[in-house]
């Protein structure tokens, strides 16, 4: 029996169809990309997991901007953000923005290494880390707290001098290798494996 391909747009069920090097297979119904033939290794995909997981506590211990308001300096971390929040009572926001930028990004991403290491992890382990992967992935917030970050500076470059620090370089960095993992990953080229 030939196993089946489901669309994670649509969840359609459709046979696996061979490709040429460098084509895409579309989902029937909806037009989606189920999987490429000659899809980048598996190994880009685990350095390029790890790379973020080293990044990740650079973006969220180090101070990630500093006000310069009348000489004094007032400098912040992502988790001195989100323990600002609680401290002003905002503690359901407080935990989002904990756990979205910090502690699902690296669950997920440890489940990746995981998944796609050569560890003789067993099957039913893959898949439980696949899926782990698949539904942390939505709440992973990176992006959307850099855009949050990039606005808030601007505005606050009209009140104060506004000094990016280590932290905001690494929290860059860590979008680009976010968005390069999640692209190179192939789910039907990992669950195949």
């Amino acid at each position: 029996m030939t196993a089946l391909v489901g669309c994670p747009e649509c969840d359609l069920l459709q046979r696996p169809a061979r490709l040429e090097s460098g084509g895409v297979a579309l989902c029937a119904r909806c037009g989606a990309r189920l999987y490429e033939a000659g899809a980048p290794a598996q190994h880009r995909v685990l350095a390029l997991a790890l790379a973020s997981l080293i990044v990740l506590p650079l973006a969220s211990a180090f101070p990630l901007v500093g006000l310069d308001l009348k000489g004094s300096l007032i400098e912040t971390t992502l988790f001195g953000a989100a323990r600002a929040l609680y401290d002003d009572d905002m503690r359901l926001l407080a935990g989002l923005v904990f756990a979205t930028t910090i502690v699902l990004p690296a669950a997920v991403l440890a489940a990746l290494v995981l998944a796609v290491a050569p560890l003789g992890l067993g099957t039913r382990a893959r898949a439980l880390l696949l899926r782990a992967v698949h539904a942390g992935m939505p709440w992973c917030m990176l992006e959307v707290f850099l855009l949050a970050v990039l606005v808030a500076l601007a505005k606050l470059g009209k009140m104060a001098t506004v000094v990016p620090d280590t932290a905001a370089w690494a929290l860059g960095a860590l979008v680009v290798l976010w968005v390069a993992t999640l692209t190179a990953m192939d789910p039907f080229a990992i669950w195949k494996r």
